[in-house]
């Protein structure tokens, strides 16, 4: 006998807050790039080819 087991949650009894998030592989691509000197703001920047 096959059971699955769903529930749903009521989330608008959560208390509501502000949750920030950041992709920290491209934040520090980013400032690496910054360090060496690239504007990122006029260039695309694309990653190393995989040999």
């Amino acid at each position: 006998m096959e059971s699955a087991i769903t529930t749903e949650y009521n989330y608008t009894q959560e208390k509501r807050r502000v949750i920030f998030m950041i992709d920290s592989k491209s934040f520090y691509a980013s400032v690496e790039n910054i360090e060496c000197g690239f504007d990122l703001l006029s260039k695309v920047m694309m990653p190393y080819p995989k040999k």
